[in-house]
């Protein structure tokens, strides 16, 4: 994949976890207030960030690649919602 597809990678990881941000419930057990927002941001956005730069550079490398690929799922959970309780008693 080119330099290109790794930005697009990116790009959609930020965008699902934007969305799965915004979608997430603002009161009741599930809910994520503005700090803890911030914090998981920063953590999912850091690792992608660094992955899709080393794949840009580098695209043999496989630890660019994990990265860039954790964090779209991460992402891809949140927007989705897969995992979220707030459907159960």
């Amino acid at each position: 994949m080119s330099a290109i597809g790794a930005a697009s990678l990116w790009a959609l990881a930020v965008a699902s976890l934007v969305t799965g941000l915004v979608s997430a419930p603002s009161s009741g057990p599930n809910a994520l207030d503005p700090p803890s927002a911030l914090a998981f941001s920063l953590a999912v956005l850091s690792p992608v960030t660094v992955g899709a730069i080393l794949v840009i550079r580098l695209p043999r490398n496989l630890i660019g690649w994990l990265l860039l690929v954790s964090g779209l799922s991460i992402g891809l959970n949140m927007t989705t919602g897969v995992g979220d309780r707030t459907g159960r008693s």
